[in-house]
């Protein structure tokens, strides 16, 4: 039996790509899975995509990982500067 597919649609200026559709398994899951580690909750993750569909088709490895990385460390030194 296949894996289930999520289908949703947004407006065009949210995304290039006026339709979705992934493997939720495949593209979805480890993407919650990765923010949830470090500590996003499902509030958290929601309020995000709601901001950054985006992230929903972009690459774990090439997008997500990279911007939360360097998000985290401009968040470390700008507590540097104030103390």
């Amino acid at each position: 039996m296949d894996s289930p597919t999520l289908t949703s649609t947004t407006s065009s200026t949210e995304m290039d790509s006026p339709t979705l559709t992934s493997n939720a398994d495949e593209r979805l899951s480890p993407k919650f899975q990765f923010l949830r580690s470090k500590g996003a909750s499902v509030s958290d993750i929601v309020h995000l995509v709601n901001r950054c569909p985006r992230i929903l088709v972009s690459s774990l490895k090439n997008n997500v990982i990279p911007s939360f990385e360097l998000v985290r460390i401009e968040k470390i030194e700008r507590r540097q500067w104030v103390i």
